[in-house]
């Protein structure tokens, strides 16, 4: 199989090393654009299966390496390798069907976390999506998933039923629990290394919570790590339905003068409660904010800023991806 035989087989494009567009092909959606010295010799983005099939086809008949872009947040961009041929996914979005009373859902590859949600939530469905709204399933899943409300929802490839995918060999197979499970297995957190192009995710939905609420406070830096014993030490008294989580970040502009000795760094802590009350919700996170570290001394309240916030301390830095309704949270000053 030739490249222009490659080029007639396909509805989306073929672009090899020396075409005028071929740089751009191959650095298209690198998330932190960090680019490194290397590059495949033939970028696939394809239309549909029928061109992945084609691309890996191609690639066996002249013993390329074959590597996929999925959507992914990984900093050292293991899609791009020397030579080899690079499968880009970007074009396979959207949902194929949502079926709101049986939960289930069937999405393409590069679905973002926040379209997830922006599509199930107003039929009152939810699913656990990654906390930073602009990585795509393919990424999320293959990595295996690390989503909102873990303890409650698992990881986001627990929630995952079933994939279609093209095989090394160019055919296309679905697997499960019962179908080709070991493709299945292996899906869910080869991450870039999966042997298999993932053209299509079967989703098991669930109810979304009605009441999300949060509390977010933030300490010194140098107080990050007794913070961080102070958490695990709580968090088996916390509700399931509570994530906690702690990040360093840079403060935000009410904190940037009391972070100024660190350069602007702050050790950020926050609770998420997933409940379907208010009420509900305090008190899941009461025993958290009731128990607030000794070292934190002054608060004030503030709105969230969006019916959706969750903001990802990742240098995406966006919001919007998490699941349900506006939280409330409260900010604390570090202490003095």
């Amino acid at each position: 199989m030739t490249l222009d035989s490659l080029r007639r087989s396909c509805r989306g494009s073929v672009i090899a090393a020396g075409d005028p567009q071929f740089r751009e092909a191959a650095h298209a959606n690198l998330w932190n654009r960090l680019i490194p010295d290397r590059a495949p010799d033939v970028v696939v983005r394809v239309a549909d299966e029928d061109d992945v099939v084609a691309a890996v086809t191609f690639a066996r008949a002249n013993g390329l390496k074959v590597v996929v872009r999925g959507g992914g947040h990984n900093w050292c961009q293991p899609t791009l390798r020397s030579g080899g041929l690079l499968i880009d996914l970007q074009d396979l979005t959207g949902f194929v069907s949502i079926d709101a009373a049986q939960r289930r859902a069937v999405i393409r590859p590069i679905v973002s976390n926040r379209d997830i949600q922006r599509a199930l939530n107003p039929l009152g469905l939810a699913f656990p999506t990654g906390h930073c709204p602009q990585v795509k399933a393919s990424g999320y899943f293959l990595g295996g998933g690390m989503a909102w409300n873990p303890t409650v929802w698992g990881l986001g490839a627990e929630s995952l039923e079933a994939i279609e995918l093209v095989t090394a060999q160019g055919e296309r197979i679905r697997a499960s629990e019962t179908e080709n499970p070991d493709f299945f297995w292996a899906a869910r957190g080869a991450g870039p290394g999966f042997f298999g192009v993932v053209t299509r995710y079967h989703l098991k939905l669930h109810a979304l919570p009605h009441a999300i609420h949060g509390s977010t406070h933030y300490y010194r830096l140098a107080e990050a790590p007794a913070v961080g014993r102070w958490l695990g030490a709580i968090a088996r008294d916390v509700s399931p339905s509570v994530e906690l989580s702690q990040f360093l970040v840079q403060a935000p502009p009410a904190l940037r003068a009391a972070a100024a000795d660190d350069d602007g760094w702050l050790c950020m802590v926050t609770g998420t409660a997933f409940e379907d009350t208010p009420e509900a919700a305090g008190r899941a996170l009461s025993p958290w904010t009731a128990r607030r570290w000794r070292r934190s001394r002054r608060s004030a309240p503030c709105r969230s800023p969006s019916s959706s916030s969750s903001t990802c301390p990742a240098r995406c830095g966006r919001t919007g991806s998490g699941p349900g309704s506006r939280r409330r949270i409260r900010i604390t000053a570090p202490g003095t």
